[in-house]
């Protein structure tokens, strides 16, 4: 089967001639789950494969954090259902990783009438390891199968290659690559900054190209940026749960400072291999968009400087004020459990992600058709009446095959198409897989579910 779809993949590659030491049979650009797992996927079959990322580190808007008290926080992604069989599949019977259920009851999540999962350490304990574990094993994987893997490379322009086909990738240090084939990893941001002069990734279909580089979802009157938060308040003891005994449910108290719209079970908790509590524990305070909650924009001045979406506060107003507010809206448990709140331990730290439309590498996570999830978005005209199955395959294959371009970004994918709404990891896996099927002739791989693979990924 292997050495079937290697020669499948060979046919069509580009036969380079003396392979310079910047050549590329195959570049990912872009380290986010679908450009992490395309090449993970392609490794194995193809000899001299490249992955190019912009920043430090791979991820993207899967980051998660171990803050000091160790506990590990996710201010990206964080979470899948078990019928979500890409990464799920990946996740749990090809890298073998331990999971949790997301609610301590395991009960269906309200918004998604599904079972969700986070992943935890393999130990005892199983305490929260993060979302991004899959994507740094991968990475390892990567490494040590001698795949060229480089940060620090920001693509600036995808220009015609010296073979028909392929295409020669330009980064910002004003170094070139010459690849047989392609697949971009990227946001719409960073899409739309390589629409200039005459690049083949938008010169041979006008659709892909409006729908590549001039359609932004929620749509919005010039100074207006869609931004969405997650705030983590770390405690030097989980309150709510060992006092009060709140395991899971929401609260949201917007129309003062700091506003919050939080959930309880959401933050991480050490705990000991017999399962019990025995040290710091998180609460999330905000996880929302500023199209939903304009008055999460309180926290902005507490953002730290930089275009990382990571900021770990100590301010201490900041924290006093958060502190007293999340303590008088349990005022009524606390009286009811004969607990002092006085003598609740304040946080110690604000750990947030701020997820901004203007942050060309890890901007805000929204799909296309945006509005079909988030009801207040103006309505996207430009997507010009294309409906999931068009939408896809002019975006992830925008020559129509005449060069071997592909992208596949959560960014792309028409929210709701195949009842996947945005923004979840599903979203681009299933195009990078549909692409890999396609253009690349891999089989689908044994660990993935076979009726998942046939509907939703062969019938993309």
């Amino acid at each position: 089967m292997a050495s079937r779809s290697m020669a499948s993949l060979l046919a069509w590659l580009p036969a380079l001639a003396v392979a310079a030491a910047n050549d590329c049979d195959v570049a990912v650009v872009g380290g986010g789950w679908a450009g992490l797992y395309t090449a993970y996927r392609l490794a194995p079959t193809t000899p001299n494969l490249c992955l190019f990322e912009a920043r430090h580190k791979t991820g993207g808007r899967t980051y998660s954090v171990r803050e000091e008290h160790n506990l590990t926080i996710d201010i990206g992604a964080y979470r899948f259902g078990r019928d979500m069989h890409l990464p799920g599949d990946l996740i749990r019977f090809d890298l073998n990783l331990s999971t949790r259920c997301y609610q301590p009851d395991c009960g269906l999540d309200p918004e998604f009438n599904t079972t969700l999962y986070k992943i935890v350490d393999g130990d005892a304990a199983e305490n929260a390891a993060g979302y991004e574990t899959p994507l740094r094993l991968i990475t390892r994987d990567l490494v040590a199968r001698g795949v060229r893997v480089e940060y620090g490379r920001e693509l600036v322009a995808v220009e015609d290659g010296a073979d028909d086909r392929g295409a020669r990738l330009v980064f910002a240090d004003g170094s070139a690559v010459e690849a047989g084939a392609a697949l971009l990893n990227l946001p719409r941001k960073a899409i739309t900054a390589l629409d200039a002069g005459d690049s083949p990734l938008f010169r041979y279909d006008a659709t892909a190209a409006r729908l590549l580089a001039a359609c932004e979802p929620c749509p919005h009157p010039e100074g207006f940026e869609v931004e969405q938060l997650k705030v983590y308040l770390v405690y030097p003891e989980p309150w709510w749960r060992t006092e009060l005994g709140i395991l899971e449910g929401s609260f949201a108290a917007t129309n003062s400072s700091p506003p919050f719209f939080g959930r309880f079970h959401d933050g991480p908790m050490l705990r000991d291999a017999a399962g019990a509590l025995v040290g710091a524990g998180a609460i999330e305070t905000v996880y929302t968009f500023n199209e939903k909650v304009p008055s999460i924009t309180y926290y902005d001045a507490y953002r730290a400087a930089g275009d990382d979406p990571l900021t770990v506060s100590t301010n201490a107003t900041l924290l006093a004020e958060s502190h007293a507010k999340l303590l008088a809206l349990h005022a009524a448990d606390f009286a009811s459990k004969g607990v002092d709140p006085a003598t609740v331990a304040p946080p110690t730290s604000a750990v947030m992600g701020f997820w901004d439309a203007s942050n060309k590498f890890l901007p805000t996570p929204m799909s296309s058709n945006f509005r079909a999830m988030l009801k207040t978005c103006p309505e996207e005209t430009c997507l010009g009446g294309v409906d999931g199955h068009a939408y896809t395959m002019k975006t992830s294959n925008p020559t129509g095959g005449k060069k071997n371009l592909f992208v596949a970004n959560n960014d792309y994918w028409f929210t709701g198409y195949q009842g996947t709404p945005c923004c979840w990891a599903e979203q681009s896996l299933k195009v990078a897989e549909h692409i890999l099927k396609t253009h690349f002739a891999l089989p689908k791989p044994a660990w993935l579910d076979e009726a998942y693979y046939r509907d939703q990924v062969s019938a993309l």
